[in-house]
């Protein structure tokens, strides 16, 4: 009987030793279906702070081990994820997609030190993320709005203190109030203005002449906040350039939003601006 119960505690640790070798990393519930938002990368060189125009980017980890996101300008990233331990990651990113870069800008580093990342934290709707190479990358929780997905939003009104302006049902034709004047505007693009959201918080359309894209964010507070806009550069003639900086100016910024069945409306806290969508 004594030998039988000495041989029980070897046969238990035994097990648990078994248990430990064999344990298998998978998923971390508190990564997934979460878009991460920047908030700074600290290299040994410097320090880039997105709040104060340092660079924008965002990853975003999938059920299926792959990851995405964007890396600011119009350069995106992608590729896979494997949770090695606890609090340990490894990212394999393919080259990002967009322009090339060189120069120490954190559109250039972000990708470079999310490639090296070998450990992570999350703490409530933070997370941060470090290597060896002693970078480390700092996140909040960036929320998503649903009803904003998957649609394309054709403009149906631009409302500002400088011109009013309102596509007509012939998607080529807007009609322009300035002052007294009003007149009609033919664009040889069809339709007019367009906003699309994606899950990855990068947002972007169609202008008279030009495409443009930029990134968005929204608040606790229940706002939406538009910032980093650029576009492609054709010429658009003395009436259509104007008016193309002009929404690229309004649509800028933070604002109120609303979404009702297919319409989706963004105003100004003050009122001065109103610009609405509809979608099919």
């Amino acid at each position: 009987m004594k030998k039988f119960t000495a041989i029980i505690p070897l046969i238990l640790l035994s097990l648990a030793g078994t248990g430990c070798a064999d344990e298998e990393w998978g998923l971390d519930e508190a990564l997934l279906d979460v878009v991460w938002i920047t908030d700074s990368l600290v290299t040994p060189e410097a320090t880039f702070v997105t709040a104060t125009g340092g660079g924008y980017g965002n990853i975003w980890f999938g059920s299926d081990m792959q990851v995405s996101g964007f890396a600011g300008g119009d350069r995106d990233h992608k590729g896979s994820y494997e949770i090695t331990g606890r609090n340990t990651l490894d990212i394999s990113l393919s080259e990002p997609t967009g322009y090339s870069c060189s120069g120490p800008s954190f559109t250039c580093l972000f990708p470079d030190a999310l490639n090296t990342v070998t450990s992570y934290v999350v703490t409530g709707s933070s997370l941060r993320l470090s290597d060896d190479n002693g970078n480390i990358i700092y996140f909040h929780n960036g929320l998503i709005e649903e009803a904003l997905l998957d649609h394309v939003w054709k403009m149906d009104l631009l409302q500002s203190p400088e011109m009013v302006v309102i596509p007509t049902s012939d998607t080529q034709l807007m009609v322009i109030q300035q002052g007294d004047t009003t007149y009609v505007k033919t664009s040889n693009y069809s339709p007019i203005f367009t906003i699309e959201f994606r899950r990855e918080l990068i947002t972007g359309g169609q202008l008279l002449c030009n495409t443009y894209f930029g990134v968005y964010e929204i608040n606790e507070m229940g706002k939406i906040i538009f910032f980093g806009f650029g576009s492609s550069s054709s010429g658009c003639g003395p009436i259509g350039g104007p008016l193309e900086q002009h929404y690229s100016d309004v649509m800028k910024g933070e604002k109120l939003y609303t979404i009702t069945g297919s319409q989706l409306k963004f105003s100004s806290s003050d009122g001065a601006y109103l610009i609405t969508f509809s979608s099919d």
